[in-house]
């Protein structure tokens, strides 16, 4: 009788294992057919096509191939801000550092062009901050009270917070949330952030429209939204138009001699030290995504195809 009942339940379980192994084994395949596809898709539109990238595949890409175990040489994605100098740079203390150029960017973003030489008392926050190097430059050189680091990718978030570490005065918080939803982050509440700043990062959001709607439900009335991107020359009026809009615009430059420069400077070094260092697929894209030379990217900013817009705004006082 023993056998017969044990038999039994031997029987039944593999009736409902088999079919159950087989359904995990489907799923398990949908999934990497969707992680393959996704990647086939990066592939095609960065590195053959040179196209625009999806947020959710841009999400993908930074969690994915550009996790915090990857390149620890690349603590900012941004092309960088060069002085039209042989070396480019301003920075003397940063001579030596190999993102000398990228924290130019930021550094000339708030100090040269914003006019802002001290955030103590303030509360910065960094949207689409990547992984840190532009918000650990502000924490240290412009010491505010608050800084948010908000990014989607939560690969560049971990990366950030052990690049920026623990030792500063500054309080940090690293949020992951998409710059599009903004005004649903729990952990962040209106009117709180005296500057915020977004560099190089819009081109990859699917709304831009949302964006500035979270923007200014998250600055204070005298809050300054300091905004740095590139677009084709051909539809930058469009993004003009859009933030004339939303924000007064305290000031306007066109930059991108200065990034082009700091692209050429930087090329060399991005081509041995990270594009030779990588795997065979990688290297398809990253070119493209580096800004490296020979790429449309740099092409269209070497021509002036691309402009690269940097302005310090704020939000539209209330006409009612």
């Amino acid at each position: 009788m023993g056998s017969f009942i044990f038999a039994f339940f031997t029987v039944a379980l593999w009736i409902w294992f088999v079919p159950l192994l087989m359904l995990l084994s489907i799923l398990f395949f949908i999934q990497k057919g969707k992680q393959v596809l996704m990647s086939l898709r990066i592939v095609l539109k960065l590195g053959f096509f040179e196209t625009k990238l999806s947020k959710e595949e841009w999400k993908y890409l930074y969690n994915k191939y550009l996790q915090e175990t990857y390149y620890p040489q690349l603590d900012t994605a941004n092309y960088g801000f060069a002085i039209l100098s042989e070396d480019g740079i301003y920075l003397d203390n940063y001579k030596r550092n190999e993102s000398v150029l990228n924290y130019q960017l930021y550094d000339h973003a708030v100090l040269m062009h914003a006019n802002i030489s001290d955030l103590r008392g303030k509360t910065l926050m960094d949207v689409s901050c990547g992984r840190g190097g532009g918000l650990r430059h502000l924490i240290e050189e412009f010491n505010p009270s608050i800084a948010y680091g908000v990014d989607i990718s939560q690969e560049s978030l971990n990366f950030s917070e052990k690049l920026i570490g623990s030792q500063h005065k500054t309080k940090i918080e690293y949020i992951q949330a998409d710059a599009e939803k903004l005004m649903s982050v729990q952990q962040l509440s209106e009117s709180s952030v005296d500057v915020l700043i977004n560099i190089q990062s819009s081109h990859c959001y699917d709304d831009l429209r949302k964006f500035f709607e979270g923007v200014k439900y998250l600055l204070k009335e005298d809050g300054v939204f300091i905004y740095a991107d590139f677009r084709q020359t051909d539809q930058y009026q469009i993004i003009d138009s859009l933030i004339n809009e939303n924000f007064d615009v305290l000031k306007y430059e066109d930059i991108r001699r200065n990034v082009f420069h700091a692209m050429q400077l930087q090329s060399q070094f991005k081509t041995e030290q990270i594009l030779q260092e990588s795997s065979w697929y990688l290297q398809l894209f990253l070119p493209f995504y580096l800004g490296l030379e020979g790429t449309k990217m740099y092409r269209d900013f070497e021509k002036g195809n691309k402009t690269y817009y940097l302005y310090t705004l704020r939000k539209k006082r209330d006409q009612s």
